[in-house]
């Protein structure tokens, strides 16, 4: 009994050193694999330029993005320009500047009870309402000079850094067939949630992309 009992835990103790072995070859193959790959943690607030500088690195150093990746920038887009757009109409009630065209006052109101989900049916009546108010432009003579003035007097609130972008996109955005140009898409403002994650070689190099959303708290 003492033989075959020593035999046994002769065996078990071969295939626990060889399981050893195994996981010290699986260590040593996966720290190479690390020592070329260089990690950049991208960290810093809302609206910092986070996502933008990923999006640029895929475009520099990968294929770019896939159709299915720039179809789902559509509502990003746009919902950008939607709410870019109501902040300006409502920076003109906190300037204190006034509709009186009954025009201007009725695409102000349309536009203000417009969401993503109610944006999709009626991007001609949408296109139509930012024209009345935007017209060609800041420095044309289309437009509404309620709007005109709230522009010229951005400093005073927060509006998009694309709005103006993606106002000379309008007729483009509100296409049924919209198809986002890298342009939109490095433009597009989209909120960061965990962590997300790329991986792309440059030459003999991995990179690994991790962009993490920071929130500061201050007890006041």
């Amino acid at each position: 009994m003492g033989c075959v009992g020593s035999a046994a835990r002769g065996q078990g103790d071969r295939a626990e050193l060889e399981q050893a072995r195994q996981l010290d070859r699986a260590h040593s193959q996966f720290m190479k694999r690390e020592k070329k790959v260089v990690k950049i943690l991208l960290l810093g607030p809302g609206e910092s330029g986070k996502s933008t500088v990923f999006k640029q690195m895929q475009l520099i150093y990968t294929a770019g993005f896939d159709e299915q990746t720039r179809l789902s920038f559509r509502s990003f887009a746009r919902k950008n320009l939607l709410e870019a757009f109501q902040e300006l109409i409502r920076a003109c009630w906190r300037l204190r500047l006034k509709f009186d065209e009954k025009t201007e006052k009725e695409a102000a109101e349309f536009i203000l009870q417009l969401d993503m989900l109610s944006i999709e049916p009626k991007l001609k009546e949408f296109n139509k309402a930012i024209f009345v108010l935007w017209g060609q432009g800041p420095d044309s003579d289309s437009g509404s000079l309620v709007i005109k003035a709230a522009w010229k007097n951005k400093q005073w609130f927060h509006v998009s850094d694309s709005l103006e972008y993606y106002l000379g996109r309008l007729a483009e955005l509100c296409s049924r067939d919209y198809r986002p140009s890298d342009e939109d898409i490095l433009r597009a403002s989209v909120r960061t949630t965990g962590i997300v994650e790329h991986v792309f070689d440059v030459d003999a190099l991995s990179f690994k992309y991790e962009v993490l959303r920071v929130v500061f708290l201050i007890n006041l």
